[in-house]
């Protein structure tokens, strides 16, 4: 159980841990992170689900459960995720090696600004990378199970 120092500390760290409280900071933060439009799933066309479909069949070696199918369908949508997340990377770099080509930044604040981009794009890479992974991990403890 926590001691009442403890308690009080909480209280104190959670006091300065709220979020914006400005009209202003709530809707800079409300659009963090749709910046890029990698927040969202991408919607996949017929020749994506065709891939996905051909990419679970053999994912699942075999293996036609339900369950191994759907880990294997969501470990192929989120490769697909990260095929689109790491365009959109390799775009944003494109853009800032030019600006730096042509000297187009102004002040230190809109260079920095890109690494911070580029930044958030690669924490969007990280968590798709996890999700397949993490997919593709449960279907091999399945199959090692059988």
């Amino acid at each position: 159980m926590a001691t009442e120092r403890q308690i009080l500390a909480n209280r104190r760290n959670a006091a300065n841990s709220t979020g914006p409280r400005s009209k202003a900071g709530k809707g800079r933060a409300s659009h963090n992170s749709t910046r890029h439009g990698l927040s969202k799933p991408a919607v996949f066309d017929a020749s994506d689900r065709d891939w996905i479909e051909r990419f679970a069949l053999e994912a699942a070696r075999g293996d036609q459960s339900v369950l191994a199918l759907e880990l294997a369908r969501s470990a192929a949508g989120f490769h697909l995720d990260l095929a689109r997340i790491r365009k959109v990377r390799v775009k944003v770099t494109e853009e800032l090696k030019t600006n730096i080509e042509k000297r187009k930044f102004k002040r230190l604040a809109e260079f920095s600004e890109n690494l911070v981009r580029l930044n958030r794009i690669d924490r969007y890479e990280r968590r798709a990378a996890a999700r397949r992974d993490k997919a593709l991990r449960a279907i091999i403890t399945m199959n090692k199970s059988r």
